[in-house]
């Protein structure tokens, strides 16, 4: 996951407010001035859903807010706090089942870099804005450590005050929210809804047989044919290999051209073939969270200059 996180400090008008017994009498703090973390530990996921204009849920980047407080007497001046932050990924030992934290290159899966944030004039806390770039990888959980590392203001001790110095560091987990291929969502009987682009447009449900041809890719046997309906499974159908792209989400047709069905002759056929490539333009995409995948593909004769029919299809278990 490159680049995951974009930094942005905010400031929002806000102030540490101190109750009194005396409504009229406010309690003005006199101890040791400090500044410290709101929080020490939050946790969010990669994404988050939001409806759109037309009410429709998506998928939106999650965003954190990091809140640094101040305990002063005198909040008439700007504070300044410089903070670091440490990244780590968190994966899970399969064979032994434990948690590995494990130290990331810096630019490599993070952007982790030093920053500061302005409390202003008036205020008694301000927020570092952490809004995560959600990726379709597989990657696993993020940890953030974030440091306040000193103060425009020299008479501010870092963390609460006391030998502990707590809050002066908090952690950040960001949990990744996407499936792994389980390739066996996609083996055995699969059901196919398409629409298939005719004369006049058709569309139709029915059942296909999958087997797994290595972990990535299966072999589908029976797509219909769109043009004369054959009760399903088509009477000869062969087998279309296909092929599941974890880095790009792409289910690819492997090799591009594939003989998919016959239209003549015994079982198995050798005569009057139909073949099935995929378009360019309209990609054929899975989703592992939702274990299903988009087919899209032209049917021809191999002997014919152009396809005959466009097919639009989603497979997933029925």
């Amino acid at each position: 996951m490159k680049n995951i996180l974009k930094y942005m400090s905010l400031a929002f008008v806000g102030g540490i407010i101190f109750a009194s017994c005396e409504k009229s009498r406010p309690v003005v703090y006199t101890g040791e001035n400090f500044v410290a973390f709101e929080d020490t530990l939050l946790s969010i996921p990669e994404s988050s859903a939001k409806e759109d204009a037309n009410g429709e849920t998506q998928a939106i980047p999650s965003i954190a807010t990091i809140r640094i407080n101040r305990g002063s007497g005198d909040i008439s001046k700007d504070l300044v706090v410089s903070y670091s932050v440490k990244a780590k990924y968190v994966t899970t030992d399969t064979l032994g089942n434990e948690v590995i934290l494990g130290d990331v290159p810096e630019g490599n899966f993070y952007l982790s870099s030093p920053g500061a944030v302005t409390i202003k004039a008036g205020e008694g806390f301000a927020f570092i804005t952490v809004t995560v770039v959600d990726n379709d990888q597989t990657d696993g959980n993020k940890k953030l450590t974030f440091t306040i590392e000193s103060t425009s203001d020299a008479s501010f001790t870092i963390g609460y005050p006391g030998p502990d110095k707590k809050a002066k560091s908090m952690v950040l987990y960001i949990e990744d929210d996407d499936c792994p291929l389980d390739i066996n969502d996609f083996v055995g009987t699969l059901k196919v809804e398409d629409v298939a682009i005719v004369s006049t447009p058709l569309e139709h449900s029915y059942l296909v047989t999958s087997t797994q041809v290595s972990p990535n890719s299966i072999s589908i046997l029976g797509l219909f044919d769109p043009v004369t309906r054959y009760p399903s499974p088509t009477p000869c159908p062969a087998p279309v290999v296909l092929v599941f792209n974890t880095a790009t989400k792409d289910v690819i047709f492997s090799p591009t051209t594939q003989t998919a069905y016959y239209r003549s002759g015994g079982c198995p056929a050798t005569t009057n073939p139909r073949v099935v490539y995929p378009d360019p333009a309209v990609p054929n995409k899975f989703n592992t969270c939702q274990k299903l995948f988009t087919l899209n593909y032209y049917v021809r004769n191999p002997s014919a200059s152009g396809p005959f029919d466009f097919v639009y299809s989603t497979v997933s278990k029925p």
